[in-house]
């Protein structure tokens, strides 16, 4: 049972994944390069798809943090629910609340005097300040780094390094599965060759790059409900396979009674 139902999440997964990156792509060949341009632009639908993402992907790991029953064994520190849940919905939250400037658009907030100097885009915000515009602090390149890594470079390490998948058991570290990690390539993939694939204009890279961010959003949105969801069945088939194990204890229990009632 739980292995039919993973197997029918997964497929469902990997149907949403994919027409959403259909989809998001797709605008860039059938719209024209005015539309595109409206849809990317800044507080645009592409923009807030990825904003959103961000905040849903917050909320069910904040959910899984509260649920999980097994925390982290860091040796002389041991939490007793898994703290990685946790810091990954802080930082979904810290990526949404940088996507909206932490709400200075919607509140009309005034960028203070300092900040206008020092971001590029004269917003309240971290990832636009001219001290990360530069390598390696580049905003665009910690996010590559970030999934490149976390997203796929452990989930192979965890299949194929035996002593690894031991330490990453042991801490407990959340593995993204890797159907989701064929995803964030495939992206990277479709980000650097769609710029081409419109033979009548010039499409913008940056509004490709702002497709290719809120599809990584959405992608880690897949991730934070895939761990929600493995909790949840995982834990339902430890209850049912417990409540079977005392089940079958009790009437080990009644015949023993009746034997030695005879």
């Amino acid at each position: 049972m739980f292995n039919k139902q993973r197997k029918t999440n997964i497929a469902l997964y990997v149907a949403m994944m994919f027409i959403t990156l259909l989809s998001l792509y797709g605008l860039f060949l059938f719209l024209s390069i005015e539309q595109i341009t409206f849809l990317a632009e800044e507080d645009g639908p592409i923009e807030w798809f990825g904003a959103f993402s961000l905040l849903l992907s917050a909320i069910f790991f904040f959910m899984s943090f509260r649920r999980s029953k097994r925390g982290n064994d860091f040796l002389f520190i041991k939490p007793q629910k898994n703290i990685f849940l946790l810091l990954l919905g802080l930082l979904m939250l810290f990526g949404f609340l940088e996507e909206i400037s932490w709400g200075q658009r919607i509140f009309q907030v005034p960028t203070p005097a300092f900040l206008e100097e020092a971001n590029n885009q004269r917003e309240i915000n971290i990832h636009n300040l001219k001290t990360f515009m530069g390598f390696p602090l580049n905003s665009n390149f910690l996010l590559t780094l970030f999934w490149l890594s976390f997203c796929c470079l452990v989930p192979v390490l965890y299949y194929l390094v035996p002593p690894l998948k031991r330490f990453f058991d042991r801490i407990n570290l959340p593995i993204v599965p890797l159907f989701i990690s064929f995803f964030f390539v495939l992206n990277y993939i479709v980000s650097i060759i769609t710029p081409s694939l419109n033979q009548t204009d010039i499409i913008p890279i940056s509004d490709v790059v702002e497709a290719k961010e809120s599809y990584i959003s959405f992608l880690f949105f897949i991730i934070s409900v895939w761990h929600y969801d493995f909790l949840q069945i995982h834990q339902e088939a430890v209850y049912s396979s417990s409540s079977s194990l005392q089940t079958s204890l009790s009437e080990k229990d009644n015949i023993k009674s009746k034997s030695s009632a005879s």
